[in-house]
């Protein structure tokens, strides 16, 4: 049997199995064009090796990444949505959610940390510069001051972690006007104004990062 590596910027490599016994070497590319022409006992003609390959991903994920550990890194992009608030003792309908990523670290199929940002580019990409969220909960680098630690059967499960997320009742926690966003106003008053109505992006306060930036960032971590 005849095998064929085929490697990038280096020669091919021929291994010759016969009677139990491996020979390999390098040939020239023309060697090669000879044996894939006369020979028809060629069994793999290999290009590359798959040296990694994801676990099934939930739907929008953007980016995958997995460190030494063995610890999963997803991030998510969350298209702008309406939902009904309950803030306090109030609640509010249809309140606009602009676009969003989500930064999800798991450990052990635990959730440890989840970040999220909001970005106004219709693509989401490296260069893309990202916003605070505008509304409470969130701090300040895009941490989720309160979420849920579930133990997940598998990354697919993190599709509906975002819309569970926007279902918790709301408070004042984290919310700073004229910071959070650049209305100056209280949390009641904002959701007063957005009620029914588009999200306006101009009240978005920058973070002073791109998603490259940000999601790296958020790995390091």
């Amino acid at each position: 049997m005849i095998t064929i590596q085929i490697q990038e910027d280096k020669l091919p490599i021929l291994t010759l199995e016969e009677g139990g016994m491996k020979t390999s070497k390098k040939v020239t590319f023309d060697v090669l064009e000879q044996l894939i022409v006369n020979h028809n006992t060629i069994q793999t003609l290999e290009q590359k090796e798959i040296v990694f390959s994801s676990p099934t991903l939930p739907p929008n994920t953007i980016k995958y990444a997995q460190n030494q550990s063995g610890m999963d890194f997803l991030f998510m992009i969350e298209p702008e949505v309406v939902t009904n608030i309950q803030y306090n003792q109030f609640t509010f309908s249809d309140i606009p959610f602009p676009k969003m990523v989500f930064a999800y670290k798991i450990n052990k199929q635990q959730v440890v940390d989840v970040h999220c940002a909001v970005y106004k580019d219709l693509y989401l990409r490296d260069t893309t510069e990202l916003y605070r969220f505008p509304y409470s909960n969130v701090h300040t680098n895009g941490r989720l001051c309160y979420f849920s630690s579930e133990r997940l059967t598998d990354l697919v499960q993190l599709q509906d972690y975002a819309y569970q997320w926007r279902m918790t009742k709301n408070n004042d926690h984290i919310y700073f006007p004229g910071t959070t966003n650049l209305m100056k106003d209280t949390l009641y008053n904002v959701f007063e104004t957005f009620e029914c109505k588009p999200f306006d992006e101009s009240i978005l306060a920058p973070m002073g990062l791109n998603y490259s930036q940000w999601s790296s960032d958020f790995i390091k971590s």
